[in-house]
């Protein structure tokens, strides 16, 4: 009778060892696809990158030779070395954004200068002439206010007066909680006497 629970028992670990090997070896086909597919995307975004280098080196060296056109029509002087730095070799931008014109700056001063201008002539409203100031700016804001009036609110909160912030204090608390704690260890007490 032990006998055949024995081999009872071996042969359901045998099936589960059997079904556990056949689990793992489907997971480790699984996993090995998928790593493959893996490698397969890298791969091809490897090559995506070389050849955006590549048209990027093409790209360089074509706008240097239109540059040196450029230098040979106009007699303007031009770096005859392509850009070999590094750190902005790799950036997004790219020669043609031209950060360091000096039109660029001088359209910068003008807007500042124009806004200053504008600031130094108009001083702040005063209180509770904000929207006839806005409406008297210019024809920007008027268009603005196109739209309709302002919202108003339906309930307000009411004004304060002052800043009134509760006390709060960690001693009150504690002094609490042991007066609510002996409060109600105490009732019991009180409905025994009562009883």
């Amino acid at each position: 009778m032990k006998t055949k629970s024995i081999q009872q028992e071996i042969e359901s670990l045998r099936k589960c060892l059997y079904y556990s090997t056949i689990e793992n070896e489907s997971l480790r086909t699984t996993a090995l696809t998928e790593l493959r597919q893996k490698e397969e995307r890298v791969n091809q975004l490897c090559l995506l990158l070389k050849q955006t280098t590549h048209e990027r080196d093409e790209a360089r060296n074509h706008l240097h030779q239109l540059q040196l056109l450029l230098h040979k029509l106009t007699q303007q002087p031009v770096d005859p070395s392509p850009p070999t730095n590094p750190i902005w070799a790799n950036s997004s931008l790219t020669d043609s954004d031209n950060l360091s014109s000096d039109s660029a700056f001088d359209e910068i001063d003008r807007a500042l200068a124009e806004i200053d201008r504008l600031v130094k002539a108009r001083a702040l409203p005063e209180k509770g002439r904000l929207m006839q100031a806005v409406t008297d700016a210019g024809p920007l804001l008027k268009t603005l206010l196109v739209a309709g009036p302002l919202p108003m609110w339906r309930n307000p909160p009411p004004p304060l007066e002052r800043l009134q912030i509760p006390p709060v204090g960690l001693e009150r608390r504690v002094l609490v909680r042991r007066s609510a704690g002996a409060v109600r260890a105490m009732e019991p007490e009180a409905k025994r006497v009562k009883a």
